[in-house]
């Protein structure tokens, strides 16, 4: 009988110590992962790198990495496989659908580094922000000319519809305010 008992207590120490070294491994997995750049960038208040407000930049005081703002910004790459994966768009169309895009993509580029340049400036963000609009507004204009009016109506309802599925997964542009009083884009 105490042979049992001393065999189920170094068990349970075992399984405890087990546990204890798998919890501290993951925690310190996660901690590199954050200094070493991926940290976590999704819009929820009290995440790591999100201020108390759910905006990116907050508790390490860092601005967002600019590349994965960018890509919020300007998803080029998933309104780019809606346009040539999931709608009936002839050959010649893609291809010139695809000079607007790689336009766009070279655009992405600069606004990436002139983020990064500006390290969180937000007069320089206004202006980003404005170059965005300008390129988006390129796009339309230019896939108007692309694509039939059907086609187009198709791509704006997917678009609308991608860019509301990103806001409310991220609690709305800019990680929303009590009282809903979140910016809109």
């Amino acid at each position: 009988m105490k042979r049992r008992v001393i065999v189920i207590a170094i068990l349970i120490c075992a399984a405890f110590l087990i546990a204890t070294a798998i919890q501290y491994t993951t925690h310190a997995q996660e901690s590199t992962e954050q200094e070493e750049g991926a940290e976590d960038t999704s819009d929820r208040p009290g995440r790591p790198g999100m201020d108390r407000g759910g905006r990116p930049g907050g508790r390490s005081g860092r601005a967002p990495n600019p590349a994965q703002f960018a890509l919020r910004m300007l998803p080029l790459e998933a309104f780019w496989s809606q346009l040539s994966l999931n709608m009936d768009i002839d050959n010649e169309a893609l291809v010139k659908a695809r000079t607007v895009y790689k336009k766009a993509w070279k655009d992405r580029k600069g606004i990436i580094k002139t983020m990064a340049d500006a390290g969180g400036d937000r007069e320089a963000m206004r202006g980003i922000r404005s170059t965005v609009e300008d390129i988006q507004a390129e796009i339309a204009t230019k896939l108007k000319d692309v694509l039939t009016p059907e086609q187009m109506e198709q791509f704006t309802k997917y678009e609308k519809k991608y860019r509301e599925e990103q806001r409310s997964a991220r609690g709305g542009f800019g990680g929303g305010r009590p009282g809903g009083g979140g910016r809109g884009q």
